[in-house]
């Protein structure tokens, strides 16, 4: 979606925020997630005797994610729910 659409303001107000003024967004992708499927980490078998919590709190980590919700599996993301990962 251009920034000349009359539904860019709406869609993209969270990305134009989170860019502000130095960085112009002239152009936005509407994603609905319409399926999921998990991703199954190496360590889930490679690891047998840690956890489930301490696996998936260890590749929240390491990848710099976190849940959506925690009872959820499948939610529209909004980009105020992306987190940046930081080194």
């Amino acid at each position: 979606m251009s920034s000349d659409h009359p539904d860019f303001n709406a869609t993209a107000h969270t990305l134009i925020e989170m860019a502000g003024p130095e960085f112009p967004i002239k152009n936005a992708i509407l994603i609905s997630v319409e399926k999921t499927h998990p991703i199954i980490a190496p360590s889930f078998y490679l690891k047998p005797t840690q956890s489930i919590a301490d696996k998936k709190a260890a590749a929240y980590r390491s990848y710099g994610v976190r849940p959506i919700s925690p009872s959820s599996p499948t939610k529209t993301i909004t980009p105020i729910e992306i987190t940046s990962r930081k080194e």
